[in-house]
């Protein structure tokens, strides 16, 4: 027959008076603290490190750029000859391959999209213009009698306890069971 594992639930802490809960929430703050000191730290670490790839990289970075803008220019002055006058798009050479190719076709439009918009519609061009309907969970909110009687919805609201300490401004939240 199999074994079957239990694992061991800590015992839950409960403080017995209101002295006991006042020290709990001081040391919740101490722990938030110690955490919040763990994370600058490693925020710190992560930075110079950043700082130290960013200088190893910045080189690399540049000497790349020259070599493609070369590549680029031997290219192009020499595309008719590399390409036999536009017969194929890739060379094929002993350490790689050099060549062109033509992008998906791609729409840019202009910045103001809902000016766009209304110049689409005064064109009469209503089948460039997408329609998205999705149902509006905030007109429900404002009639919650009526959206609860449609099978399927649930309008639900649950409490949740906080505790702050007094000196961070980060406060820790619990579902209420």
């Amino acid at each position: 027959m199999a074994r079957t594992e239990t694992t061991k639930i800590p015992a839950l802490q409960v403080p017995q008076s209101r002295e006991e809960l006042n020290d709990r929430v001081a040391q919740v703050g101490g722990l938030q603290r110690r955490l919040q000191t763990i994370g600058a730290k490693l925020n710190r670490q992560v930075a110079a490190a950043q700082a130290r790839a960013a200088e190893e990289v910045s080189p690399l970075e540049q000497r790349l750029d020259e070599l493609v803008n070369g590549i680029d220019a031997y290219c192009q002055s020499h595309r008719d000859e590399l390409t036999n006058d536009g017969k194929k798009r890739i060379v094929k050479l002993p350490s790689g391959e050099v060549g062109w190719r033509l992008t998906p076709p791609a729409v840019t439009l202009p910045d103001n999209v809902k000016a766009f918009l209304a110049l689409l519609k005064q064109l009469g061009l209503y089948h460039f213009i997408r329609t998205k309907e999705e149902v509006d969970k905030q007109a429900m909110l404002k009639e919650p009698e009526t959206a609860e009687t449609i099978e399927g919805v649930t309008i639900g609201q649950r409490e949740e306890f906080i505790i702050k300490p007094v000196e961070l401004q980060v406060s820790i939240v619990a579902a209420v069971k």
